[in-house]
């Protein structure tokens, strides 16, 4: 349709123009009724009305997953109000549907894989976009990094990444950067002038999982031109660091930078030299921490309700293989670490991975893969050990686990490139804890699993025993003969009536039975998958 206006741009006209412009405003195409639109040009006092080709972009992608009896379809399309489907039978498109108002669809796998789709607005509808991304296996970041731990202010920082089931791929940063695609493995590059935290966020048929890093323009280097006021908790490690102008050794992969509600910034900055610091956006420094290794990994915060303020869950690593499970409050003071396994003197190993909230439960897991809980809040009574997850001989734990709430599991990544998921622990219920506390305010005892265990008799290296146990109630004796000697034995005595009847009316009233998880036990791996045998095939 050819249309072209020229009026005098006065006020007496705008009535006229906006009658022409209503008069000409719709068409017909292939059944369906859209607007013309119209581009105003204007030269002086005279505007012109121009018609012109408008509609939505092109979908970029289309992905496609089988679902059992289904094919899911998922898509994008920003601009647009409505979609078009359509699938392919013997040659010829058939319409499923040309007024979907979302961006993912559902169909019978008796379809066939063959679809396109549209989007469509007042204006018209894009051409179509067939599938060109098929979806299997279960969404997964197998790698967010960056080309550099520190560039030049202005320069641009490459990131790479490789995500597994993808139907989107987002990134997004603090300072307005934004990038998006269906590719599941990439790199993209951006300018950054200052400490910017960027976040990848892929999506794939209702699953969402994100991972941040932060990219700093230079070396973080105190500032004391405008030297911060020291306040209660600002270490004496200020003074030394204002006199001798040091620069800091940040870890860059475990830089942690986040919005408070306040619209302040909470950048933290583990140091390779054993230290924790907080600074502001100008890097002046304020507070410091010494600790009794190296931070590896991004500390973990959990704000408080009002949103200012809140912990710090922190694990530390020392060269000597030590480790520390910590919380510190983000003004620097009330450091508080777990050194020892629980309720042992032995010594907890290198911590590398940062721990997981799930709820109000923090887990946490060594490089040797032994799995530990505490609250948050960290009660030393609630701090246990669940056992050990499996490992391939010189693998280990070193990146962060991922708490995935919705499958109730724990995902994990190796040094060798293993994906590990776990179940996430239960807890001891409250009732449970109740009773426990109910029997030892009454003096009841708890028989522990070190007392209830059958004890081995002491034998030579040559004995054995070989029979008949013939019991003697009246000295309370097992007497028994071995090859090389006769054997008496004390018989352990029963557990308490009440004892008994605490377990069976627990039992009656459905409450649920707790012990202590074995620490040299193997936890409960749900799968397993090798990233590196994958990418071999």
């Amino acid at each position: 349709m050819k249309f072209l206006s020229t009026v005098v741009n006065r006020p007496w006209n705008i009535k006229a123009i906006c009658s022409t412009f209503l008069f000409l405003i719709s068409f017909n195409t292939l059944g369906e009724t859209f607007e013309q639109a119209y581009a105003p040009i204007a030269v002086g006092d005279i505007t012109i009305f121009i018609p012109i080709e408008r509609q939505p972009l092109v979908p970029p992608s289309l992905s496609i997953k089988a679902d059992g009896a289904d094919y899911l379809l998922e898509w994008r399309g920003d601009d647009a109000t409505r979609f078009k489907l359509e699938y392919l039978v013997n040659g010829n498109w058939i319409l499923v549907s040309d007024n979907i108002l979302t961006t993912a669809y559902q169909v019978p796998i008796s379809y066939g894989s063959t679809f396109r789709v549209s989007a469509c607005d007042q204006y018209g509808c894009s051409d179509w976009r067939a599938v060109n991304n098929v979806i299997s296996g279960e969404l997964m970041i197998n790698r967010f990094s960056k080309s550099s731990d520190a560039v030049q202010s202005g320069q641009n920082v490459a990131l790479s990444w490789d995500v597994s089931a993808a139907v989107e791929v987002n990134i997004r940063s603090d300072r307005g950067h934004n990038y998006a695609t269906y590719v599941g493995q990439g790199q993209q590059t951006f300018r950054v002038s200052q400490l910017t935290q960027f976040t990848l966020t892929t999506t794939s048929f209702g699953q969402s999982y994100s991972q941040s890093l932060i990219v700093s323009p230079t070396s973080i280097t105190t500032n004391f031109s405008n030297a911060p006021e020291q306040d209660t908790y600002t270490q004496p490690l200020l003074d030394l660091v204002r006199i001798q102008n040091e620069h800091m050794l940040p870890v860059e992969r475990a830089l942690l930078s986040i919005t408070l509600s306040n619209d302040t910034k909470l950048n933290i900055v583990p140091q390779q030299d054993n230290k924790l610091s907080r600074v502001t956006d100008g890097g002046d420094l304020l507070w410091t921490q010494v600790l009794n290794g190296f931070v590896a990994n991004q500390p973990l915060f959990k704000p408080n309700p009002d949103g200012i303020t809140g912990d710090l869950f922190i694990t530390v690593s020392d060269a000597d293989g030590a480790g520390q499970l910590c919380r510190i409050s983000i003004d620097g003071s009330q450091l508080q670490c777990f050194d020892n396994k629980p309720g042992t003197q032995v010594k907890l190993v290198n911590m590398i991975a940062a721990p997981v909230l799930v709820g109000d439960r923090l887990f946490s897991v060594d490089a040797d893969g032994n799995l530990y809980e505490v609250a948050s809040s960290f009660a030393v009574d609630t701090f246990r050990s669940h056992g050990r997850i499996p490992l391939t001989a010189g693998d280990a734990i070193l990146t962060s686990p991922v708490a995935d709430p919705l499958r109730n599991s724990l995902i994990l990544r190796t040094k060798h490139d293993n994906v590990i998921v776990l179940s996430i622990p239960s807890s001891p219920s409250m009732a449970s804890q109740l009773f426990n506390q109910a029997k030892s305010l009454l003096g009841f005892k708890t028989i522990t699993q070190s007392e209830s265990r059958a004890k081995t008799v002491p034998l030579t290296s040559e004995d054995v025993v070989l029979t008949s146990q013939v019991a003697d109630q009246l000295s309370n004796s097992l007497i028994s003969s071995a090859k090389q000697e006769e054997i008496v034995l004390s018989i352990s005595p029963p557990p308490s009536m009440t004892s008994q009847l605490f377990r069976q009316a627990k039992s009656f009233l459905g409450f649920e039975t707790t012990t202590q998880a074995d620490p040299s036990a193997n936890l409960d791996v749900k799968w397993t998958k090798s990233l590196t045998q994958e990418e071999g095939k």
